[in-house]
């Protein structure tokens, strides 16, 4: 089963300006599994081109749970889990440009 890509950072911004909701970005953002691995200063510039909070703390707080699953996995469970690519979902890591 195929996914479609994730949205690029700049596409988010787009639906931002575009109006889009963030309900709905959130949403997209979700069924594409999309992980950014964004700084704090990356955060600001992007609230400061208009992406609304709650696409903000979705972001960040998918980074931090996908860290947090992954620390579970290869330490609390390695003896079950090493080496399991199709054991769960892994996220789509998106490292911005």
């Amino acid at each position: 089963m195929q996914h479609r890509p994730p949205p690029t950072l700049e596409q988010v911004v787009e639906m931002s300006q575009a109006g889009k909701p963030a309900e709905e970005i959130v949403r997209e953002l979700r069924e594409t599994r999309a992980v950014y691995p964004l700084t704090g200063s990356q955060i600001a510039k992007l609230h400061d081109r208009g992406v609304p909070d709650a696409v903000l703390d979705y972001l960040q707080n998918t980074y931090a749970e996908s860290i947090r699953w992954d620390a579970r996995l290869r330490y609390e469970n390695s003896f079950l889990w090493q080496d399991c690519f199709y054991c769960y979902h892994r996220p789509v890591i998106v490292v911005p440009r």
